[in-house]
């Protein structure tokens, strides 16, 4: 029996661990575990929470009607004094007859004075107290014993509680005031003759009695607290309340750590007023509290419980997932050379068995591979890979290169075999190179030539042009080569080089049993001619191929020659080297690559992908409005600009601080076009302020504006709104193509110490700003960098000369602050701005700019300082060069200084484009100051002249996108040079 026994529980035991093997049951096990213990605790959290529900709802439903209950019992023994005082004063016959004389136009006076003494009689000191004729019209309203001009106030609307004898009483709001009010008919003779009402004012008082009723914070609410316990006058109560006066289902809120339910009773008034109460919830949670922190506790050592079970299982799990999550990352990296050995006899073992089998057969592909690459090209291996291995090929359009070596026979004369093969070697790897660089394939080594192509497997369309490129590297090479082995004392090597382009089949051939890929025709056959026709170092090209690369090759044509196996004479052309432009566009492309490295390296920031620098614009990708008809076109388009500033010791002027930092500008333009004569456009930007600065972003409204053209084809157009000031030569062309450089130029960067803040008490004060850091710090520009300020323009032009002339919000150096400011009336009045502009000739221009206005907000002491600019700018351009220039002259009106400091300003730039997308630019700028008269008649500079030198470059690098740095080299004459020189760092993108 022991033995059956036995043998039944090694059967039992069997098949309860053969579950246990198989993976999905194991998986099912620990989510059922993780899953029952989950659903148990959500069950036993969602019934604590419905009883909870349950609870506070009753426990708010009584508190309510407990609240409506003490409210009844307060107006039932409010409305019993009202009743009483009403009754005294219907029963006044002289009331009710003052009442019935005034209604009949008798003195109003006579009456008030009557009912004021019946007041005094009755000891009624405050309240509200309102007298109506029959028809409901106001007569008298007192309140507090003072009459009040409102007719309707005490009014009882139809909400109110009437009773049968006509008594109505209810609630109203009188000068901001609850009363509580009661209305009674009056009669002469059983003659209706009008109707009086009395009212007491509903006050904390009442409230603070009510929520000592009912335990909970109390407030009658309108549009706010009109009476309040003092608990709901906290700012932080109170405002809930008086939105749920308004709701009609409890509301529920945490102050403080205190859970409260607002309920409200609305009260019978004409206006929206209810009683509101806040009910603690503290008493009524904490058991429910207490059964959801054990509930909860329970819940975390079920959870512990299955954790811990689940480890044990996932461990069984995750071990051999780790093993073949390591074996995956050994193939992804290429290694096939080793097992997988997972010790578990389930699915994870299948697996694992399966692994080894596929790894296996990847390292046999792998050294076929590899095998591959050594005997054909990897394009080649490639496109034998990819396509079905059979004899035959295609027609292509190709060009071969043949290179062999001059004087190869004799070396193997009188050489060993090995140094020959060294020699081959070491050539052949670095022609192998060459030709890779340049995009061909090594077609097949021949002893000592080597054979490429290019346009098969892999089409290229400029395969002619890649194949000189890598003559010419590879002669290039093998010349430096030559010059290492005579160093080392070994025989010269030269080679000569056949190029040549025609239709040729590209494909395989050979038998059934051994193919090889390669090209065949009479176009290579002459390329390998042209190869022995070469001498020494020369590079042969055929006729065809010179038609392709003429434009970027300097070739010199040679005698027709026959050649073996040619009917026909072949012309081959010897190809000295790359044309001049090629070469500059070679060494633009370098420079402006290494300058965009350079600029990302600085910038911490990851290079964008090549494509995205010639990606469409949001316009050339369909991202516009046309209206039916095409009256209305809405186009926009968008730009970025990313700068890096690095100060030196000092900060540079309008930049603030010394520590370097990255700001830059998101713009997004809408252009609207509605019809031919209306024009719309705004400029939405993100930036950190104005000037640049670390910081948060802002958005705002850069600039919108309106433009109208009466006539389509005349130059005359009137334009309104936010826009770039027309003043000057540099505003116009800021952050366009037409500007060179990065930072502005001097008149328009540089802060002067006049302020638009402050003025000097005397005249010679002026004459210490300049020494007193406070006041370069505040000081204002000759022109504000940019200025966007509120305007309306006229412009005009006839032939080569338009004139523009307007009215603006602000100066043209007032702070951007002000640019938004528009009032007619002003204290300082509109600026006046205009411009001239002459096309002396095409390539030339010339414009005279005038702007006026306030540049200080007036004050008591200075009722109006204003700024007066004249400008002069020109502007050069033919070719890849251009040159520009401008002149400011500049006068300030400051108030307690006797003459008016005027300054010089001026800057002249060069730009020279050296490639097509590459650029150079420098600018010189200068600043002088007038003398200024002293009081004691002396003349003296009121500011330090300063002179800056910029310096910039910047590379296209596709249609929309391009990087630009610059050095800025700044130097103040008369005093201490501050080291405030600049480098900035651009990348722009526009779409």
């Amino acid at each position: 029996m022991s033995g059956a026994g036995a043998a039944r529980g090694s059967r039992l035991g069997t098949l309860l661990r053969r579950p246990l093997r198989d993976v999905s049951f194991r998986v099912r096990l620990l989510a059922a575990l993780v899953g029952s213990v989950g659903v148990l605790g959500l069950s036993g959290l969602l019934v604590v929470g419905c009883q909870t529900q349950r609870q506070v709802a009753w426990v708010v439903q009584h508190r309510a009607e407990q609240t409506r209950r003490a409210l009844a019992e307060v107006e039932r023994l409010r409305r019993a004094e009202l009743e009483r005082l009403v009754l005294r004063l219907s029963s006044s016959i002289r009331i009710v007859a003052a009442l019935d004389s005034v209604v009949n136009g008798g003195d109003r006076a006579e009456f008030t004075a009557h009912v004021q003494y019946e007041l005094d009689l009755a000891e009624l000191r405050q309240g509200l107290v309102r007298f109506d004729d029959a028809e409901g019209r106001a007569v008298l309203t007192l309140l507090d014993r003072e009459p009040l001009a409102d007719a309707t106030a005490g009014q009882v609307h139809g909400t109110a509680r009437r009773r049968e004898d006509g008594t109505a009483s209810g609630y109203r709001l009188v000068d901001d005031r609850l009363f509580l009010v009661l209305t009674h008919p009056l009669t002469l003779f059983d003659e209706p003759v009008g109707s009086l009402t009395i009212g007491f004012v509903v006050d904390d008082e009442v409230a603070a009695r009510l929520a000592a009723i009912v335990d909970a914070e109390v407030c009658f609410a309108a549009t706010r607290c009109l009476a309040a316990s003092a608990g709901a006058r906290s700012a932080a109560l109170a405002g809930p309340m008086i939105a749920a006066a308004r709701g009609e289902a409890p509301t529920y809120l945490t102050l403080d750590g205190r859970r409260l339910a607002l309920t409200a009773t609305q009260l019978p008034a004409g206006d929206r007023v209810a009683a509101v109460i806040a009910v603690p919830l503290a008493d009524v949670l904490a058991p429910f509290d207490r059964i959801r922190r054990v509930e909860l506790l329970a819940a975390v050592a079920a959870l512990l419980l299955a954790v811990l079970l689940g480890a044990v299982l996932s461990q069984q799990l995750t071990a051999p997932i780790r093993i073949l999550l390591g074996a995956t990352d050994r193939v992804r990296r290429g290694d096939y050379d080793f097992t997988v050995d997972v010790p578990h006899h389930d699915e994870f073992g299948t697996l694992a068995e399966g692994f080894n089998q596929m790894t296996g057969g990847l390292l046999l592909k792998e050294r076929y591979r590899s095998v591959l690459d050594k005997v054909v090209s990897p394009d080649v291996a490639d496109a034998l890979l990819k396509s079905d291995l059979r004899l035959g090929g295609e027609t292509r359009e190709v060009t071969t290169l043949f290179a062999d070596v001059r004087g190869f026979s004799a070396m193997t004369e009188h050489h060993a075999p090995e140094q020959v093969i060294d020699m081959l070697n070491e050539w052949l790897e670095l022609a192998a190179a060459a030709i890779a660089a340049e995009g061909g394939v090594v077609d097949k080594y021949v002893g000592d030539q080597v054979m490429a192509v290019w346009g098969a497997p892999v089409a290229d369309p400029q395969h002619a042009l890649h194949a000189v490129r890598a003559a010419l590297l590879l002669r290039s090479v093998t010349a430096e080569l030559d010059r290492t082995r005579r160093a080392r004392g070994e025989d010269p090597l030269a080679i000569g080089i056949g190029v040549n382009t025609g239709p040729a089949v590209a494909g395989n051939s050979g038998s059934s049993t051994r193919l090889n890929y390669t090209v065949l025709g009479a176009s290579v056959n002459a390329a390998m001619r042209l190869c022995s026709e070469a001498q020494p170092g020369e590079i042969l090209i055929g006729e065809q191929t010179f038609e392709r690369v003429h434009d970027a090759v300097d070739a010199t044509p040679l005698p027709s020659r026959i050649v073996k196996g040619f009917s026909t004479p072949i012309a081959p052309y010897r190809v000295e080297g790359l044309r001049e432009p090629a070469r500059r566009r070679a060494v633009g492309g370098a420079i402006g690559t290494a300058l965009l490295v350079g600029t990302c390296l600085v910038t911490a920031a990851a290079p964008a992908p090549a494509q995205v620098f010639d990606q469409p614009t949001l316009d050339q990708r369909g991202v516009r409005y046309d209206s039916p008809g095409g009256l209305v076109q809405i186009v926009p388009s968008a730009r970025i600009d990313v700068d890096l500033f690095v100060p030196q010791d000092e900060p540079a002027w309008h930049l603030e601080g010394t520590n370097p930092f990255v700001a830059g500008r998101v713009s997004l333009f809408t252009d609207v076009f509605i019809g031919r004569h209306l024009f719309v456009s705004s400029e939405v930007r993100v930036d950190r302020g104005q000037p640049a600065r670390s910081g948060p972003l802002r958005l705002h409204l850069q600039q919108a504006f309106v433009r109208y053209t009466p006539v389509v084809g005349r130059a005359v157009s009137v334009q309104a709104g936010k826009f770039v000031s027309p003043f000057g030569g540099y505003p116009g062309r800021a952050h366009t193509k037409a500007d060179p450089f990065i930072r502005p130029p001097l008149a328009y960067d540089y802060r002067t110490v006049m302020s638009a803040t402050e003025f000097p008490a005397a005249n010679d004060g002026v004459f210490t700003w300049k020494d007193r850091p406070a006041f370069r710090a505040a000081g204002l520009p000759i022109v504000w960098a940019v200025p966007y300020p509120i305007g309306a323009t006229l412009s005009v032009g006839a032939g080569p000369v338009s004139a523009t002339g307007g009215v603006t919000s602000s100066a043209v150096s007032a702070d951007p602050a002000d640019w938004d400011r528009w009032r007619l009336d002003a204290p300082g009045g509109l600026s006046a701005v205009g411009q001239v502009r002459w096309r002396l000739r095409p390539e030339m221009q010339i414009a005279a700019s005038y702007a006026s206005g306030a540049y200080m907000r007036p004050t008591v002491d200075a009722p109006r300082q204003a700024q007066e600019t004249w400008g002069l700018d020109v502007t050069f351009e033919r070719g890849r060069y251009a040159v520009r220039g401008e002149v400011l002259v500049n006068r300030w009106e400051v108030a307690n200084v006797i003459e008016a400091p005027r300054d010089l300003s001026g800057y002249v730039e060069a730009q020279a484009t050296l490639t097509a997308g590459w650029f150079v630019a420098i600018r010189s700028n200068a600043i002088t100051f007038r003398d200024l008269a002293t009081s004691s008649g002396a003349r003296d500079r009121w500011d330090y002249d300063m002179q800056r030198h910029q310096v910039g470059t910047g590379y296209r690098l596709g249609r929309s996108s391009e990087v630009r740095a610059e050095y800025m080299i700044n130097r103040t004459v008369g005093r201490e040079d501050p080291r405030d020189d600049l480098l900035s760092l651009q990348w722009t993108w526009t779409f």
